[in-house]
């Protein structure tokens, strides 16, 4: 199966569903823009998404391969793969938001009244807590991760509470602009990435060391752990310690 260029992925979408969703308006897609977009990208036909197989549906299905694309609450794959790795080969991919361009719209009109740039900027090392839902098959043989790493326009909408409408807004949704890079995830040397650079280190240093949140670092740990890349090694007060694992 061929990648599709994002801009390909893009005009895909926009030709199929009949939209204006790369446009300055708001769109009248039901379906994520990332989603949609990366189901595009990876596989160009659009008679290959949304497949029923084995009592699911797969977001990509073509000849041996599925792929799936899950941005949050990773879990929720658990049953698919089950059934799923049985016969098929299975890429998860998962978008890694790592640039967003913040524009609000008037939800009456769909005219832009502000735009500006986030100050958030996300990572690879922001993936691994969201593996954490599916650490049980990262090392499957017929199982590879893709991370795509994308910048986005994130559109808000100014109906929330306030002076300036932005408080609880809706979010509206993400539209890709750039696709700055793939990273693949299949054997155990690739989840070195993740490994900080420190030698030994609590869940909280792991954080620090990776900028990522506490609640990220633990779940990020866990898996580490889970894969064998890192052991403990003791504990300090309440926090166990983490050492990585020479081979």
């Amino acid at each position: 199966m061929e990648e599709n260029s994002l801009k390909e992925a893009m005009e895909a979408v926009k030709s199929s569903y009949h939209t204006s969703f790369y446009g300055t308006g708001i769109g009248t897609l039901g379906e994520k823009a990332v989603h949609a977009t990366l189901k595009y990208y990876f596989e160009p036909d659009p008679a290959c998404h949304e497949v029923k197989c084995l009592g699911y549906v797969a977001d990509v299905l073509r000849d041996d391969h599925i792929y799936e694309i899950q941005s949050k609450q990773w879990y929720r794959l658990q049953k698919k793969l089950e059934v799923f790795l049985k016969e098929y080969q299975v890429t998860v991919v998962y978008p890694v938001i790592t640039r967003k361009e913040i524009c609000w719209v008037d939800p009456e009109t769909g005219e832009e009244v502000e735009r500006r740039i986030s100050p958030k900027h996300i990572g690879v090392e922001h993936a691994l807590y969201e593996l954490y839902g599916i650490k049980e098959f990262l090392l499957h043989p017929g199982l590879d991760v893709r991370l795509v790493l994308l910048e986005t326009q994130e559109i808000k909408l100014l109906d929330g509470f306030g002076k300036g409408k932005k408080y609880h807004a809706t979010k509206y949704d993400h539209i890709p602009q750039k696709l700055t890079g793939v990273v693949t995830l299949k054997e155990l040397e690739d989840y070195q990435i993740f490994l900080p650079e420190l030698e030994e280190f609590s869940a909280k240093e792991y954080g620090e060391d990776r900028h990522i949140p506490l609640d990220h670092a633990r779940r990020s740990v866990n898996v580490l752990t889970h894969l064998g890349l890192i052991q403990q090694i003791g504990s300090e007060g309440k926090a166990y310690r983490y050492g990585i694992v020479k081979r």
